[in-house]
């Protein structure tokens, strides 16, 4: 009891410093000149004009500013100049960074002095980024984390229930690293036609891209009408982009399934998902026996 009383009071002290960064950050997003779409507008634009997108958050920055490894992603060079190149929109291709570049008036507090403080101390990262994707309008990195973010709990019903929308009665190919079992055990993909995955590695996933967006072609001239669904990090921003160059519809969505999984359980809070790869909480989703035939028929190759 005592040590959970010293850590909330730690945490709160922590809250309390980072709100001095608010004035800066307001300055801050007053000097970039950009509009970020909202969760929900992002999606239903997604799901309107049949867009394909790449997020851009604070581990893509690291990435190709800092030149850091992001704990499941080394760093490498060709990596940061391919996320930087494909940082411009074209077409039915769009960039999406955090709304929390731009405002945080729809988050919880927790999630609103993290990014004052980020904004403020990457100023110039995220100037250089917005600057080269020579757009002033961007959709919103964070459709794919309502349920530990916002705090309107309507809104994150509406955006999860549009989400589910992007591949209604469509084929999806789903890309995701190993144990990432995405949209297994609920109910997410059973509005789908159908669904193939593509495992790759659960960490250091660049290495294998070029044969995931092999495998994908192949794998896209056997279905109806597919989609390409990835979560595999900053893998996942870059194939996005390749992918969609080959004419399908592509959405980097990255840690959606277990925010959904959080949303069914009724946490606002990240808890664990057992059986589920989950970087941010260091599980790995081998921790017990796992054993899903429709997982298993669903895996059209592995590349490990």
């Amino acid at each position: 009891m005592l040590k959970r009383i010293i850590k909330s009071r730690f945490v709160q002290s922590l809250k309390i410093a980072k709100v001095i960064y608010l004035p800066f950050y307001i300055n801050t997003q007053k000097k970039l000149q950009v509009k970020v779409l909202p969760p929900l507008e992002t999606v239903k634009r997604i799901n309107e004009e049949k867009l394909s997108i790449g997020r851009f958050g604070d581990g893509e920055m690291r990435i190709m500013f800092q030149q850091r490894d992001i704990g499941f992603q080394k760093f490498d060079p060709k990596l940061a100049n391919e996320l930087f190149k494909s940082a411009t929109p074209s077409g039915k291709y769009v960039i999406a960074i955090p709304h929390g570049f731009m405002t945080t008036k729809d988050d919880n507090l927790r999630t609103a002095v993290f990014w004052w403080k980020y904004v403020f101390e990457n100023k110039k990262h995220i100037r250089t980024l917005t600057d080269h994707a020579k757009t002033k309008l961007f959709f919103d990195t964070n459709f794919s984390r309502t349920t530990t973010e916002l705090k309107n709990t309507d809104t994150v019903d509406n955006v999860i229930r549009e989400v589910k929308n992007i591949w209604l009665n469509r084929s999806v190919i789903m890309i995701e690293g190993k144990q990432t079992r995405f949209g297994i055990g609920n109910d997410l993909f059973d509005n789908a036609l159908a669904v193939r995955r593509v495992v790759g590695p659960a960490e250091n996933a660049y290495d294998a891209i070029d044969s995931l967006e092999e495998v994908v072609v192949e794998l896209s001239k056997q279905l109806i009408d597919p989609i390409v669904l990835i979560a595999l990090g900053p893998t996942a921003t870059v194939l996005s982009h390749r992918i969609f160059s080959l004419g399908l519809q592509t959405i980097d969505i990255g840690h959606f399934d277990l925010q959904y999984e959080y949303y069914l359980k009724g946490s606002r809070h990240r808890v664990k998902v057992s059986g589920k790869y989950d970087n941010e909480r260091g599980i790995t989703g081998q921790e017990e026996n796992f054993n899903d035939d429709s997982y298993k028929n669903q895996i059209y190759k592995k590349i490990l």
